[in-house]
């Protein structure tokens, strides 16, 4: 097979965002939602699957559009800067163009945060050929959040590659149940960040492994 085009997730993928201030934040909505904040409770609202945080609101009578509204508010540009840091090895990106490889981001972030976190990387000198983000800042759906597998889709063909010639790179459940949906190849990179078991053909631990499978 060969790879032409890596798409990608980007928080805790290739954007850490330190774990004090996402309990903080999730903590602080939970309490005021009536969602009791233990930290079982917060790693699922963060970290696990979309259809399970929304199980878990509505069993505890919660809005989760009213709950994910007030981590917007809370979660500004000017707080979420001040807590987030590319991965040291994000480095791997430039590499991979210099290969000849596209580069692509698919994630659930909301448009403008993930806009910010692009900015971030752009930074770095690591330019993207195409971005997908599911919500806007209203949270109106730009595109159908993963596990759908709409978004990987759509950033393949604004890509110009096959599925046989693309993996997809994330972290999270969402991630590889929309790339099985997508019928693309899942890597799983674990960041040893949470503990949300995820199926994955292949794990990795840092993106410099990547540059193996490329070869």
């Amino acid at each position: 097979m060969k790879i032409k085009a890596i798409i990608f997730d980007i928080d805790g993928t290739l954007i850490h965002t330190r774990p004090e201030y996402l309990e903080q934040l999730i903590k602080r909505c939970c309490i005021e939602t009536g969602i009791e904040p233990t930290k079982e409770n917060i790693e699922r609202i963060w970290y696990g699957p979309i259809d399970e945080k929304i199980e878990l609101m509505k069993s505890m009578n919660v809005d989760p559009i009213e709950f994910w509204k007030k981590i917007v508010d809370y979660d500004t540009i000017e707080d979420r800067a001040k807590n987030i840091v590319p991965y040291d090895d994000v480095w791997v990106l430039k590499e991979l163009v210099e290969k000849g490889i596209k580069l692509g981001i698919v994630t659930n972030a909301i448009f403008h945060m993930a806009e910010h976190e692009v900015n971030v990387l752009r930074e770095h000198g690591i330019q993207f050929d195409a971005i997908i983000t599911a919500f806007d800042k209203d949270l109106s759906i730009r595109i159908k959040p993963k596990p759908n597998p709409e978004g990987i889709l759509e950033c393949l063909e604004m890509l110009g590659v096959k599925k046989n010639e693309v993996i997809f790179v994330g972290d999270g459940p969402d991630d590889a149940e929309a790339a099985k949906a997508a019928g693309v190849l899942y890597v799983k990179i674990d960041r040893e960040e949470h503990l949300i078991p995820i199926e994955a053909t292949i794990e990795i631990k840092s993106l410099e492994e990547i540059l193996r499978l490329v070869e």
